[in-house]
C-alpha cells in the first residue's frame, strides 16, 4: 500500500513547485539548518537535529513525515529573528520572480509586434509607435532589474 503524501493545492498555486534541476540533491537537509517541526515538536533536547523534516515539493515549504503536512519554512525555525529573515527572503524571491516573468512576457509581446511590422515595413503603424514606447519602458525596467 502506497503511503499518502500531503497535497496542498493552494501552496502549489501560490508558491509554486520547487524548481530543482533533474537528479539534484540538496546539499543541506532542513535539520542541518536548524529547522524543527512546529507542531509535533522534537522530544530529544540532547540532539538538535529534527530529521523528520524534508524539503517539500512546494517552493519555500518543508514537509514533516510525522504530521504528513507541508509547512512554510519560516514557521519551522525556532529562532524568531531567523524566521523573520526567511519569511522576508521568500517574499523577495517571489516578487523578483513575478517581476522577471512580467518582463519576459512583455519582451515576447514586443517580439510578436516586431515580426508583424517587418512583414510590411512601408506601412505606418500605430504598433510601431507603441513598440517604440514599449522599448523605452522595457529599457527602464531592465535597468531597474540590473540595479536590483
Amino acid at each position: 500500500m502506497k503511503k499518502q503524501i500531503s497535497k496542498n493545492d493552494r501552496a502549489k498555486n501560490i508558491a509554486g513547485l520547487r524548481n530543482l534541476p533533474k537528479n539534484a540533491i540538496p546539499f543541506d537537509q532542513p535539520c542541518e539548518l536548524g529547522y524543527h517541526c512546529p507542531i509535533c515538536k522534537y522530544k530529544d533536547p540532547k540532539d538538535n537535529y529534527d530529521e523528520r523534516l524534508e524539503w517539500s515539493e512546494y517552493e519555500g515549504f518543508l514537509w514533516c513525515r510525522v504530521c504528513n503536512k507541508d509547512y512554510p519554512s519560516c514557521l519551522c525555525m525556532p529562532d524568531k529573528d531567523k524566521a523573520i529573515d526567511i519569511y522576508l527572503d521568500s517574499l523577495s524571491d517571489q516578487k523578483h520572480s513575478s517581476y522577471t516573468q512580467g518582463v519576459n512576457e512583455t519582451v515576447e509581446k514586443v517580439k510578436e509586434m516586431i515580426g508583424e511590422d517587418e512583414q510590411n515595413p512601408n506601412r505606418f503603424s500605430y504598433r510601431k509607435a507603441y513598440r517604440n514606447d514599449l522599448r523605452s519602458e522595457l529599457r527602464q525596467q531592465l535597468e531597474t532589474l540590473k540595479e536590483e
